[in-house]
Protein backbone atom coordinates (compact mmCIF):
# COMPACT_ATOMS: atom_id res chain seq x y z
CA UNK A 1 0.00 0.00 0.00
CA UNK A 2 2.81 2.36 0.85
CA UNK A 3 4.54 1.83 -2.50
CA UNK A 4 1.31 2.44 -4.40
CA UNK A 5 0.65 5.67 -2.52
CA UNK A 6 4.11 6.93 -3.38
CA UNK A 7 3.65 6.29 -7.07
CA UNK A 8 0.33 8.15 -7.38
CA UNK A 9 1.98 11.58 -7.56
CA UNK A 10 2.52 11.51 -11.36
CA UNK A 11 -1.06 10.38 -11.88
CA UNK A 12 -2.36 13.22 -9.72
CA UNK A 13 -0.16 15.70 -11.56
CA UNK A 14 -1.48 14.63 -14.95
CA UNK A 15 -5.02 14.87 -13.61
CA UNK A 16 -4.35 18.43 -12.48
CA UNK A 17 -3.70 19.52 -16.05
CA UNK A 18 -7.11 18.26 -17.14
CA UNK A 19 -8.99 19.41 -14.04
CA UNK A 20 -7.56 22.92 -13.93
CA UNK A 21 -7.97 23.44 -17.67
CA UNK A 22 -11.53 22.16 -17.67
CA UNK A 23 -12.76 24.20 -14.69
CA UNK A 24 -10.44 27.22 -15.17
CA UNK A 25 -8.78 26.82 -11.78
CA UNK A 26 -5.50 28.71 -11.47
CA UNK A 27 -2.63 26.37 -10.77
CA UNK A 28 0.33 24.45 -12.10
CA UNK A 29 -1.74 22.28 -14.41
CA UNK A 30 -3.32 25.23 -16.14
CA UNK A 31 0.06 26.90 -16.39
CA UNK A 32 1.46 23.87 -18.17
CA UNK A 33 -1.52 23.77 -20.53
CA UNK A 34 -1.19 27.49 -21.31
CA UNK A 35 2.56 27.13 -21.83
CA UNK A 36 2.05 24.32 -24.33
CA UNK A 37 -0.71 26.17 -26.18
CA UNK A 38 1.39 29.36 -26.38
CA UNK A 39 4.51 27.33 -27.28
CA UNK A 40 6.41 28.53 -24.22
CA UNK A 41 8.52 25.41 -24.09
CA UNK A 42 10.93 26.71 -21.45
CA UNK A 43 8.09 27.07 -18.92
CA UNK A 44 6.66 23.68 -19.86
CA UNK A 45 10.05 21.98 -19.42
CA UNK A 46 10.51 23.72 -16.07
CA UNK A 47 7.08 22.58 -14.86
CA UNK A 48 7.67 19.00 -16.01
CA UNK A 49 11.08 19.07 -14.32
CA UNK A 50 9.46 20.19 -11.07
CA UNK A 51 6.96 17.35 -11.32
CA UNK A 52 9.80 14.91 -12.00
CA UNK A 53 11.74 16.19 -8.98
CA UNK A 54 8.64 15.91 -6.80
CA UNK A 55 8.08 12.36 -8.02
CA UNK A 56 11.70 11.48 -7.30
CA UNK A 57 11.49 12.94 -3.78
CA UNK A 58 8.22 11.15 -3.06
CA UNK A 59 9.71 7.86 -4.24
CA UNK A 60 12.80 8.37 -2.07
CA UNK A 61 10.66 9.13 0.98
CA UNK A 62 8.46 6.09 0.35
CA UNK A 63 11.53 3.87 -0.04
CA UNK A 64 13.03 5.19 3.21
CA UNK A 65 9.79 4.69 5.13
CA UNK A 66 9.35 1.25 3.62
CA UNK A 67 12.88 0.27 4.66
CA UNK A 68 12.18 1.55 8.17
CA UNK A 69 8.88 -0.34 8.51
CA UNK A 70 9.96 -3.65 6.96
CA UNK A 71 12.93 -5.31 8.70
CA UNK A 72 13.50 -7.63 5.73
CA UNK A 73 14.77 -4.72 3.65
CA UNK A 74 18.41 -4.02 4.40
CA UNK A 75 19.94 -0.64 3.63
CA UNK A 76 23.43 -1.21 2.26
Amino acid sequence: LLAVLGQTLPVLASGLVVLESLFSYPGMGRTIYAALIERDYELAVLAFSLYAAATYCATAVVDAVHARLDPRIAVR
